[in-house]
């Protein structure tokens, strides 16, 4: 979808006209993201119909969005961050982060593999978090329920252990 095209869209469903087409490329970017982010399919779909609904067709201010696949990626992001904050199923999904299954669609060095599944799991779930969720110190503080300093201190010693096991 074009960038104008999907401007369009994004107006017509300020003003409540459903767009079929544009709810289902909304949706495929939501679910993308949701399966990055916590690997569990029936969450994903339930979670971007959720963000669809109340992020994207119940906006009241529509602006221009130059860059229609970043901007979802965000309303996404933001909409997964409350959830974590405010819902403990969610929370309950960063809490079983496993290696194996995280990292497969990310990695391709097995030495890399073979390292992270040598961390502990805090450190693991920090690395994830920052790393593969683009997540800052102080929204992985919030969501574990730590300080961001010491996200950020689990952080440099889990990329410092990770450089030790890789060398």
């Amino acid at each position: 979808m074009d960038i104008v095209r999907f401007n369009n869209c994004l107006a017509d469903s300020s003003k409540g006209i459903f767009n079929e087409e544009f709810y289902k490329y909304c949706v495929v970017k939501f679910k993308i993201y949701v399966m990055h982010m916590f690997g569990n399919k029936i969450d994903a779909e339930e979670t971007a119909f959720d963000i669809f609904h109340y992020k994207i067709f119940l906006i009241k201010n529509y602006s221009y969005v130059l860059l229609p696949n970043r901007w979802l990626f965000k309303v996404a992001r933001n909409y997964v961050l409350d959830k974590l904050k405010s819902d403990k199923k969610y929370r309950s999904l960063i809490e079983n982060i496993d290696a194996d299954r995280v990292y497969e669609d990310y990695l391709e060095r097995a030495d890399l593999k073979q390292a992270l599944r040598k961390l502990e799991k805090r450190p693991l779930q920090v690395i994830w978090l920052h790393y593969f969720g683009g997540y800052k110190f102080k929204e992985i503080s919030q969501t574990l329920g730590i300080t961001a300093k010491s996200a950020s201190n689990i952080c440099k010693s889990a990329a410092k252990k990770l450089n030790e096991l890789l060398s």
